[in-house]
Protein backbone atom coordinates (compact mmCIF):
# COMPACT_ATOMS: atom_id res chain seq x y z
CA UNK A 1 0.00 0.00 0.00
CA UNK A 2 1.08 3.72 -1.11
CA UNK A 3 2.24 5.89 1.92
CA UNK A 4 -0.97 8.86 0.87
CA UNK A 5 1.13 11.12 3.11
CA UNK A 6 3.86 13.36 2.86
CA UNK A 7 7.28 14.57 5.09
CA UNK A 8 7.64 18.10 5.37
CA UNK A 9 10.27 20.38 6.61
CA UNK A 10 7.72 23.41 7.09
CA UNK A 11 8.37 27.10 8.77
CA UNK A 12 6.94 27.37 12.38
CA UNK A 13 5.65 30.55 10.61
CA UNK A 14 3.44 28.29 8.57
CA UNK A 15 2.14 26.65 11.30
CA UNK A 16 -1.09 26.82 13.85
CA UNK A 17 -2.36 24.96 16.89
CA UNK A 18 -5.50 23.62 16.24
CA UNK A 19 -7.90 25.25 18.06
CA UNK A 20 -10.31 22.06 18.25
CA UNK A 21 -7.42 20.46 19.76
CA UNK A 22 -9.33 18.42 23.01
CA UNK A 23 -6.43 17.84 25.10
CA UNK A 24 -5.87 19.84 27.97
CA UNK A 25 -3.43 23.03 27.63
CA UNK A 26 -0.12 21.75 29.39
CA UNK A 27 0.54 23.08 32.64
CA UNK A 28 4.03 25.08 32.58
CA UNK A 29 6.09 22.48 34.04
CA UNK A 30 4.97 19.85 31.69
CA UNK A 31 5.51 21.99 29.19
CA UNK A 32 9.30 22.71 30.52
CA UNK A 33 9.61 18.96 30.77
CA UNK A 34 8.62 18.28 27.02
CA UNK A 35 10.98 21.40 26.62
CA UNK A 36 13.63 19.58 28.15
CA UNK A 37 13.04 16.31 26.60
CA UNK A 38 12.96 17.97 23.04
CA UNK A 39 16.32 19.87 23.97
CA UNK A 40 17.61 16.61 25.13
CA UNK A 41 17.07 14.51 22.19
CA UNK A 42 17.51 17.28 19.48
CA UNK A 43 14.24 15.80 18.21
CA UNK A 44 10.41 16.87 18.29
CA UNK A 45 9.51 13.86 16.65
CA UNK A 46 7.13 14.73 13.54
CA UNK A 47 3.92 16.55 13.99
CA UNK A 48 0.78 15.59 12.10
CA UNK A 49 -0.42 18.73 9.78
CA UNK A 50 -3.41 19.10 7.89
CA UNK A 51 -3.36 21.89 4.87
CA UNK A 52 -5.89 24.97 5.67
CA UNK A 53 -6.13 28.48 3.79
CA UNK A 54 -6.68 31.48 6.67
CA UNK A 55 -7.61 35.10 5.08
CA UNK A 56 -5.96 33.93 1.61
CA UNK A 57 -3.01 32.53 3.01
CA UNK A 58 -1.80 28.69 2.76
CA UNK A 59 -1.20 27.17 6.82
CA UNK A 60 -1.04 24.38 8.38
CA UNK A 61 -2.68 23.05 11.19
CA UNK A 62 -1.41 20.81 13.68
CA UNK A 63 -3.82 17.50 14.21
CA UNK A 64 -1.34 15.63 16.67
CA UNK A 65 1.62 17.49 18.12
CA UNK A 66 0.21 20.98 19.75
CA UNK A 67 1.83 20.92 22.92
CA UNK A 68 5.34 19.96 21.04
CA UNK A 69 4.42 22.94 18.53
CA UNK A 70 3.93 25.54 21.60
CA UNK A 71 7.56 24.06 23.40
CA UNK A 72 9.59 24.30 19.86
CA UNK A 73 8.07 28.12 19.28
CA UNK A 74 9.48 28.75 22.96
CA UNK A 75 12.93 27.54 22.46
CA UNK A 76 13.18 29.48 18.58
CA UNK A 77 13.13 26.34 16.43
CA UNK A 78 12.88 27.80 12.54
CA UNK A 79 11.75 24.38 10.74
CA UNK A 80 9.72 21.69 12.11
CA UNK A 81 9.30 17.78 10.62
CA UNK A 82 5.86 17.05 9.75
CA UNK A 83 3.43 15.04 8.57
CA UNK A 84 1.33 16.46 5.86
CA UNK A 85 -2.14 14.44 5.29
CA UNK A 86 -2.92 17.50 2.55
CA UNK A 87 -6.74 18.89 2.59
CA UNK A 88 -8.84 17.27 4.93
CA UNK A 89 -12.35 17.82 6.64
CA UNK A 90 -12.80 18.63 10.27
CA UNK A 91 -14.19 15.51 10.86
CA UNK A 92 -10.87 13.24 9.63
CA UNK A 93 -9.22 15.57 11.05
CA UNK A 94 -10.34 14.78 14.63
CA UNK A 95 -10.29 11.24 14.06
CA UNK A 96 -6.53 11.35 13.25
CA UNK A 97 -5.83 13.33 16.43
CA UNK A 98 -7.92 11.27 18.23
CA UNK A 99 -6.28 7.93 16.87
CA UNK A 100 -2.83 9.06 17.12
CA UNK A 101 -2.96 10.77 20.81
CA UNK A 102 -4.95 8.05 22.13
CA UNK A 103 -3.00 5.56 24.40
CA UNK A 104 -3.60 1.72 22.62
CA UNK A 105 -1.68 -0.51 24.79
CA UNK A 106 -1.15 -0.36 28.48
CA UNK A 107 1.97 -0.36 29.92
CA UNK A 108 3.71 -3.42 31.16
CA UNK A 109 5.37 -1.89 34.40
CA UNK A 110 7.70 -5.08 35.22
CA UNK A 111 8.93 -4.96 32.10
CA UNK A 112 9.61 -1.14 31.87
CA UNK A 113 10.88 -1.93 35.65
CA UNK A 114 13.84 -4.04 34.25
CA UNK A 115 14.62 -1.97 31.03
CA UNK A 116 14.69 0.86 33.32
CA UNK A 117 17.26 -0.62 35.87
CA UNK A 118 19.39 -0.67 32.64
CA UNK A 119 19.10 2.94 31.79
CA UNK A 120 19.95 3.88 34.96
CA UNK A 121 23.53 1.81 35.06
CA UNK A 122 24.00 5.45 32.46
CA UNK A 123 21.78 7.89 34.00
CA UNK A 124 20.84 8.97 37.25
CA UNK A 125 17.35 9.40 38.35
CA UNK A 126 18.43 13.06 38.97
CA UNK A 127 19.38 13.29 35.50
CA UNK A 128 16.12 11.60 33.55
CA UNK A 129 13.43 13.53 35.69
CA UNK A 130 13.72 16.68 33.84
CA UNK A 131 12.90 15.60 30.68
CA UNK A 132 11.24 11.95 31.43
CA UNK A 133 7.75 11.55 31.91
CA UNK A 134 7.84 9.66 34.85
CA UNK A 135 8.55 11.58 38.28
CA UNK A 136 11.79 10.09 40.37
CA UNK A 137 9.30 8.29 42.52
CA UNK A 138 8.15 7.05 39.84
CA UNK A 139 11.79 6.03 37.90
Amino acid sequence: MKNQTELLNVPISKLITADWNYKKDGERDQIDRLKASIDFDKSVGVLAIRELEKDGVQVFEVIDGNHRLIAVREMNWEVVPCENFGKLSLAKAITIARRRNHKWFEDDMIKYGKLLSGVLEEYTVDELEPFMPDTAIEM
